[in-house]
């Protein structure tokens, strides 16, 4: 058996006295605290440990899909506008007393319909986009490794940001591929 000599308080002290388990834990740890350390330092070289920005009114206005649902909605909206204008001009022309008392009925359900419409469709849209533009907004992140994007509305949240720090522009590029199916 090969003696290996180490000081132990000064007296020398051969490998029998290190038994085997304290070995085996020792290197044990030794290799859990150096994958602990190459994980950090790769961790802090990969990342981007930066706070970007983005302004969400932008985002919003100019994706695709909120483009496309407000052609929709001012189909729909011009449609029951149209059958307003209808309903008024036969107002205008009617005879008798009872088909104007009727056509008002019809007006004023129809405008009812048309605020309920607006409201509802408004708020069921918007909720739908910002649900997917927040997806978006995820997986551009992880992608880019960024950790924070804050939004902004036209520069008013936030006192002052270095332009650089704004991926508004890059943001909207990905997801508007994303929205048309290219990856």
């Amino acid at each position: 058996m090969v003696k290996f000599i180490y000081f132990c308080n000064l007296n020398p002290c051969n490998y029998n006295m290190l038994d085997k388990k304290n070995l085996v834990y020792l290197v044990f740890s030794l290799l859990i605290l150096f994958s602990i350390v190459l994980s950090i330092i790769n961790f802090t070289k990969n990342s981007q440990n930066e706070i970007l920005v983005a302004d969400t009114q932008r985002l919003f206005n100019e994706f695709k899909m909120t483009k496309e649902t407000k052609k929709t909605g001012d189909v729909i909206i011009n449609k029951m506008k149209y059958r307003l204008d209808s309903l008024y001009f036969e107002l205008k022309n009617a005879k008798t007393e009872t088909s104007k008392s009727q056509i008002v009925r019809f007006i004023e359900s129809e405008r009812s319909n048309s605020e309920s419409f607006n409201n509802n469709y408004s708020a069921q849209e918007t909720a739908k986009i910002m649900e997917r533009l927040k997806y978006y907004i995820k997986e551009y992140s992880i992608s880019k490794n960024y950790h924070i994007i804050l939004g902004f509305k036209n520069e008013g949240d936030i006192l002052f940001f270095d332009n650089q720090k704004d991926v508004t522009e890059d943001l909207l590029k990905y997801a508007n591929k994303k929205y048309e199916g290219f990856n």
